[in-house]
């Protein structure tokens, strides 16, 4: 296990009166991944479906996206001072809209979706699509959904660590010893990044098109 544990990355929300509700993660009701020739070379880009049963302003953010040039995101991995301690949370993704709309949307990444955080650092970018309950990008492949750059934040070598000691600690949890543990880690962090590596092939884009 890591010797230099670092605690993961905290701050404060500046949300106005009245905006409260933003504080609130958004649940992820599903995920995924498309590879498309014109984004992030063609590697996998994961796919974030939201429940936006509550906040009606998150369908207004990705209408007004895919209706006109694209506004200001920021993006952040961290987790937010005065959130209740949920042993089960690995980390927070904190999008911050400026315009066309100022508004807020937190999601947050369970424990058991570490891989998936992986991907959207790996490729910098992630899909941020509304839904509901039950919905899977299977059978929401024509729903609108925005592209949003993620950028490094300074934050990759912190998640090396967040990243080798969750599972490190989940493969220890399952009875393996120290060094099994280690290696088992390693090596699930190989297997998912040799997938996330998978690359459209231009030609097969190619005869989508013809």
């Amino acid at each position: 296990m890591s010797k230099n544990k670092k605690k993961k990355s905290k701050f404060s929300l500046e949300i106005p009166t009245g905006a409260e509700y933003q504080l609130r993660p958004v649940p992820l009701v599903a995920d995924g991944a498309i590879a498309q020739n014109n984004s992030a070379l063609g590697h996998l880009v994961p796919v974030l479906i939201v429940d936006t049963t509550d906040r009606p302003d998150i369908v207004d953010i990705i209408q007004a996206h895919t209706a006109q040039p694209s506004g200001d995101v920021i993006a952040r991995w961290a987790n937010p001072d005065g959130f209740e301690k949920d042993s089960t949370c690995l980390i927070h993704l904190i999008l911050h809209f400026i315009r066309p709309i100022d508004t807020y949307v937190i999601i947050k990444f369970q424990k058991g979706q570490a891989g998936l955080v992986d991907q959207i650092l790996r490729v910098r970018l992630a899909y941020l699509q509304a839904g509901a309950p039950g919905d899977r990008l299977a059978n929401t492949l024509e729903e609108r959904r925005i592209l949003v750059e993620i950028r490094n934040m300074d934050f990759d070598g912190t998640w090396e660590r967040m990243l080798f000691d969750t599972l490190f600690n989940e493969f220890r949890v399952r009875g393996l010893s120290r060094k099994q543990s280690a290696v088992a880690a390693r090596e699930a962090i190989s297997e998912w990044r040799k997938l996330g590596d998978i690359r459209m092939a231009r030609r097969n884009q190619r005869r989508r098109e013809e």
